[in-house]
């Protein structure tokens, strides 16, 4: 790795001192990973340089299987070549994981002067083909490179004529056997063609003949027909966007409506209920007076029988009296009753007509109903019918655009299988154009431009691009102001601007007057239902920072935490730890160690230490920090290689705290183990944590975190280990030769693709392996065509690696935080690389 280091960084001394180091050394190749312990400061500086500037782990090995002699191929630089090739410790002919040699690179970079002296310094093979089939010479655009080239195949080819001309027999008997076995060769090997040709003309016809099936029954007859369906599907996304705005308008009236008339008759029958429960009450209290009157007057009768005969004259006299008041109470009692009856009447009356009105109202909402349904499937035919003929009139003018922009060479498309046709490239004219077109339109051509166009130009540029396309011109939209506006234009235009509003706001907020202009605009459609859905949005982000989470929330209960008898505090959810401190990790080595008195490495609290700690819970705490670190990514991060640049802190910050993280937690397991330097058993049974660490890591779909755990096992401290490494148990050793299986870079990353391609979110995915894919893109494909072309098709590949990286960032994972745990890792005091090789040193000396 310190070999490539130096390539990197062009530094010839260096290199010629590792060469000579590895030269002379009789450890095996596991034990030369410690040289550069013996090496100068020269080398030291130089290794350290380029672990500031590399953007992932700096233990890691070079993931495409290159070499040094790759490195200074590509880079151009002879003088190193000629160092390595004299040296003569890297073969010439070096393949690597795409089967690349150094003299594919050199043609590749059109230098002649290193292909020249590749074939005559190194004896490089000019015939070696990749894993794509392709020999240097198919990779020459420099006539004289290509001239070299040929003039070697056509020297190596006299050579070989030659060297068969002399290896034939001479006898002639013999020749003659020799020229019938090569012909009878040759007719079956031409008998065995002809079956495999047969063969696969067969599966092709049959092929062709399911394809065909499939396009019946689907309807589809020709490449016309298929093409039509597909501009209809694209169309009626739009329109059902806007039929479900129309429909929840009609919701809305309807539920007022029935509002209205439930509070109506909520109000009729409260004040009924009240006025029949008062005059209940005004009834039960005449009654009442009338019982006390007829008491009064009975108590009033015996007390005169009993006084008749003391004093006759006076009790007649009261007699009578108390007759007359019960006479004009009585009659003053029926009139009161008569008059209640009166208003029962009455209420009775008004609560029959209120039913009434009530079931009219009723009826009523049935017929609007029913009047409502069938507007809206009248609606619905005569709007069919209208964007069908829109549609097809659309299409014709969308082909003919087509066509005229490619024959003025505005645009350039790719025609693949049954002539489909696919963008290549376009000015960004023709990329706005087809962007607010909806007879162009296209849901992932919407969002690859929308992410990726501040790659060739700016925010208020598309902004004012776009206004000016919808103000004049074949794109020209008009009455706004009509609420009853169904333009597709003006539906494909303000959802687009919504789009970008809701998911990339920093655009305009980063840029002055973006937000000022937008928000006019927005105001300028008036009370339309498009303004509305436009405004509502600005508003809301206006209001807030462009900080919301997208991420789904997690049903699934959180599973109990695994915890050390040490520890008598339970957790919930709210006790996590901020991932604060991760923004501020210092580089590597930069700190010193905390050892307590048996040896083992701990925690800045004194009492967490991770021989106490289960692997699972461990697992599910790095995972929790990892995957905060992972959804904090934005998308914008990983284009043009922004974590690659001089401001890389600046514009892909997320990703390098990510990137300081996995370094971190390499050198905090390397540390952990290394630091028992006494106990060989404590050790082994380190490594063990260690590995099913990993493991577990692997079940919770955390493959950032195995990739973590393995850098650490294969670092130069670690890997020496060879006795420590005999102690541990052969199930362990399993373990982790599968991991190395399933992370494995051959094949670009082939099975660890499919890990995740087939594992249910939530995950973690290694960004290695994404970052790798946009570096070739980069390199391999240029931002623009001849003609200064956009190159779309780079853009969109770019964007579909993005995108799936954000589908990951969506789920979380259901896991109850323990805030030591995290402490514990995040504030671990690791040590540097050289004092880390010194203490394996101390576990295992080398003699």
């Amino acid at each position: 790795m310190d070999l490539i280091r130096c390539a990197e960084l062009g530094d010839i001394k260096a290199l010629r001192q590792l060469l000579d180091a590895e030269l002379h050394s009789n450890v095996d190749d596991t034990a030369s990973q410690g040289v550069n312990v013996k090496l100068n400061e020269t080398i030291h500086e130089t290794a350290r340089s380029l672990s500031s500037q590399s953007p992932t782990s700096s233990l890691s090995a070079r993931d495409d299987g290159g070499t040094a002699l790759h490195v200074a191929a590509s880079a151009g630089k002879a003088d190193l070549l000629d160092v390595i090739l004299k040296q003569g410790r890297i073969a010439a002919d070096s393949q690597d994981h795409e089967g690349n040699t150094a003299l594919h690179l050199a043609v590749v970079q059109s230098d002649l002067y290193c292909v020249k002296h590749l074939l005559t310094t190194g004896g490089a093979n000019p015939f070696i083909q990749n894993s794509l089939g392709y020999r240097p010479i198919d990779y020459a655009t420099d006539p004289e490179i290509e001239q070299t080239l040929a003039g070697k195949e056509s020297f190596n080819t006299q050579v070989q004529r030659s060297s068969i001309e002399s290896a034939l027999p001479t006898n002639t008997s013999v020749l003659r056997i020799f020229t019938t076995n090569v012909i009878l060769t040759h007719k079956a090997f031409q008998d065995r063609c002809k079956e495999t040709i047969y063969q696969l003309l067969e599966e092709k016809q049959n092929a062709l003949y399911k394809i065909q099936l499939y396009e019946q029954s689907a309807g589809v007859h020709d490449g016309e027909t298929a093409e039509r369906f597909w501009g209809q599907l694209q169309y009626w996304q739009d329109e059902n966007e806007r039929q479900g705005a129309t429909i929840q308008h009609l919701k809305q009236q309807i539920q007022m409506v029935e509002s209205a008339m439930s509070q109506q008759d909520e109000y009729y029958r409260k004040n009924l209920a009240d006025i029949t429960k008062q005059h209940t009450e005004q009834l039960q209290a005449i009654f009442r007076k009338n019982e006390e009157n007829e008491q009064r007057f009975i108590v009033c009768v015996s007390l005169s029988s009993e006084q008749h005969i003391i004093n006759h004259n006076s009790q007649a006299y009261q007699n009578e009296r108390a007759a007359e008041e019960y006479l004009t109470l009585n009659r003053a009692l029926q009139k009161d009753v008569a008059q209640l009856k009166t208003q029962l009447s009455e209420l009775t009356a008004e609560k029959v007509a209120s039913e009434e009105r009530l079931r009219l109202t009723e009826k009523l909402k049935a017929m609007q109903e029913k009047e409502n349904t069938d507007l809206r499937v009248e609606m619905n035919k005569l709007r069919k019918t209208v964007q069908e003929d829109m549609i097809k009139q659309m299409q014709e003018v969308r082909k003919e655009r087509d066509a005229a922009d490619e024959e003025s060479g505005d645009i350039v498309f790719t025609t693949g299988e049954g002539g489909t046709k696919t963008l290549k490239g376009a000015t960004t004219e023709k990329l706005v154009e087809r962007l607010i077109d909806p007879a162009a339109f296209d849901n992932q051509f919407a969002q690859t431009f929308i992410l990726t166009h501040k790659c060739f130009m700016s925010s208020s540029d598309l902004f004012a691009l776009i206004i000016k396309k919808v103000s004049s011109g074949p794109f020209a939209i008009v009455n706004w102001s009509d609420p009853t506006n169904h333009n597709p234009m003006a539906v494909r235009l303000v959802n687009t601007l919504k789009y970008w509003v809701e998911n990339f706001w920093n655009d305009f907020a980063e840029t002055d007057n973006l937000p000022t202009e937008i928000s006019a605009f927005a105001e300028g459609l008036g009370d339309t239902k498009l303004g509305s859905i436009l405004k509502s949005v600005i508003t809301r982000k206006l209001m807030q920072a462009d900080t919301t989470s997208s991420q789904k929330a997690s049903h699934v209960p959180a599973p109990k935490p695994i915890l050390p008898k040490g520890f008598a505090k339970r957790y919930s959810s709210g006790d996590a730890g901020s991932l604060s401190s991760l923004i501020n990790i210092a580089p590597l080595g930069s700190h010193g160690t905390a050892i307590d008195d048996t040896g083992s490495a701990v925690g800045s609290d004194g009492r967490v230490k991770l021989i106490e700690l289960d692997p699972l819970e461990l697992a599910r705490q790095l995972t929790l920090i990892e995957f905060e670190l992972f959804t904090s990514i934005k998308a914008r991060e990983f284009l043009d290689l922004a974590w690659m640049k001089d401001d890389k802190d600046t514009r892909a910050p997320n990703i390098m705290k990510m990137t300081r993280w996995f370094n971190h937690v390499v050198h905090w397991l390397i540390s952990e183990i290394v630091s028992m330097k006494d106990n060989w058993k404590q050790r082994a049974s380190m490594i063990e944590k260690v590995i099913m660490l990993g493991y577990h890591l692997e079940k919770l779909n955390n493959f950032n975190g195995v990739k973590e755990v393995l850098a650490a096992m294969q670092s130069s401290s670690i890997f020496r280990l060879k006795k420590t490494k005999e102690a541990v148990g052969t199930k362990f050793l399993k373990v982790h030769d599968q991991l190395i299986k399933v992370t494995s870079s051959e094949l670009n990353f082939k099975n660890l693709r499919a890990k995740v391609h087939a594992a249910d979110p939530p995950l973690i995915p290694f960004p290695g392996v994404y970052q790798g894919d946009l570096v070739f893109l980069d390199t391999c494909s240029k931002n623009k065509l001849e003609g200064g072309l956009i190159n779309f098709h780079k853009f969109q590949k770019i964007s579909s690696y993005i995108l799936e990286l954000q589908t990951y960032q969506q789920t979380p994972y259901s896991l109850e935080p323990v805030t030591e745990i995290q402490e514990y890792i995040k504030n671990y005091r690791v040590l540097d690389e050289e004092v880390a090789y010194n203490f394996s040193l101390i576990c295992e000396p080398r003699n």
